[in-house]
């Protein structure tokens, strides 16, 4: 991505991944890859209230109300942006008091031991929310956390060396996303084993690769989604969406429901009507919806737009465009690649022959893709 395509502002949670994985953050911002794993998934339902917008924020400056003498109500789910600094972000809680504001993070889990509180990703994302407000106008002297475990709530002070740092990270995520891929792996993290997408990001296997790891990759355990298909098959029955759930409409009552998170993909049966929202709901979490007929007959089906590179797209139309054979070849020795790292992952000694067989047709798919290559040069 050249530097002209890199979006104008950056999101303050990618910042937070950026401290956590440079790659981490290229991979959801720039690959715009993710996936829910238990932290996530616990993260959203900590977040379920205060994602829910309410109240306004006061203007800035506007203090106490000189009536009453009391502190304007808070506000959940502000968004604020600003170009100067090249930061966006959606505030969780606001709160007003006198003649400033605080800003409150909601966490799940417990606070560090120690005398830090917060490790040093949600440090730089709680620095670019006090950065946000004060660049609005808002005097804020320090921000607060809430932890959901201990039901408790923290005071974080934003030192000018925190607010240096922060700026330093700004800088290195739009420099990473400027360049041609992804930053490397971590080395041996403690931190990959617990990332949603180290099945995507797989960090031995490329260090391995890259010759910065000797040992053999940590086994991978694949997550079993307990999510399981949807099926509505009643005549003028109608799916709509009520707060995380869909929800059966049968002659005006509610008959039953599911929770979105719990459906793999969406059937419909005949004549049953799917309200937009949600639609729009299916196709933000890339939950399919198929309809079928009465007697079971496939119509058709509607998902969401993937995510992935765009980058990536726009080379493979042009490859396609300028017609490129060769690359058959480079398709081939990479899905024999993949199986070969499947089977050193899970395998034991006796698929070593295979694993070795692996490699050589690997190398001989790769020598057919090179002569495809110089056949075009000539």
């Amino acid at each position: 991505m050249s530097d002209s395509a890199v979006p104008t502002l950056l999101p303050a949670r990618i910042l937070n991944e950026h401290v956590y994985c440079p790659r981490f953050a290229y991979l959801e911002w720039v690959d715009r890859q993710f996936k829910d794993n238990a932290d996530t998934a616990e993260g959203t339902f900590v977040h379920r209230r205060v994602d829910r917008p309410r109240s306004t924020p006061p203007e800035p400056g506007a203090g106490t109300d000189d009536e009453e003498g009391e502190d304007p109500p808070p506000s959940t789910s502000v968004e604020l942006s600003s170009e100067r600094l090249g930061l966006i972000a959606k505030l969780d809680l606001l709160e007003p008091r006198g003649d400033t504001v605080v800003p409150i993070e909601y966490k799940r889990g417990h606070p560090r031991d120690g005398e830090t509180l917060l490790w040093e990703p949600e440090l730089a994302q709680l620095c670019a929310h006090v950065m946000l407000l004060r660049d609005a106008g808002y005097s804020v002297e320090h921000a607060e956390v809430y932890f959901a475990e201990t039901r408790t709530r923290h005071r974080v002070e934003i030192p000018d060396e925190l607010v240096a740092s922060t700026h330093d990270a700004i800088a290195a995520v739009r420099a990473n996303a400027a360049a041609d891929g992804p930053p490397p792996p971590l080395v041996d993290s403690p931190k990959c084993p617990r990332c949603s997408l180290v099945t995507l990001c797989l960090p031995d296997e490329v260090g391995l690769l890259q010759g910065q790891r000797s040992g053999p990759p940590r086994r991978l355990v694949a997550g079993d989604s307990a999510a399981s298909p949807l099926y509505a098959t009643t005549p003028g029955s109608r799916l709509t969406k009520r707060g995380g759930r869909a929800v059966l409409i049968e002659d005006g009552e509610e008959v039953a429901s599911a929770r979105l998170i719990d459906v793999s993909h969406l059937a419909v049966f005949g004549n049953v009507t799917v309200g937009s929202a949600l639609l729009r709901a299916c196709f933000e979490s890339g939950t399919p919806v198929l309809w079928f007929t009465m007697g079971g007959w496939y119509s058709g089906h509607a998902q969401g737009m993937p995510p992935g590179n765009v980058e990536v797209r726009m080379r493979q139309h042009r490859a396609a465009a300028i017609g490129a054979p060769e690359l058959a070849g480079a398709f081939v020795a990479g899905k024999i690649r993949n199986a070969r790292t499947l089977l050193r992952r899970h395998g034991d000694k006796s698929v070593s022959e295979t694993i070795a067989q692996l490699a050589r047709l690997a190398t001989a798919a790769e020598g057919e893709q090179a002569s495809g290559i110089a056949a075009r040069a000539g």
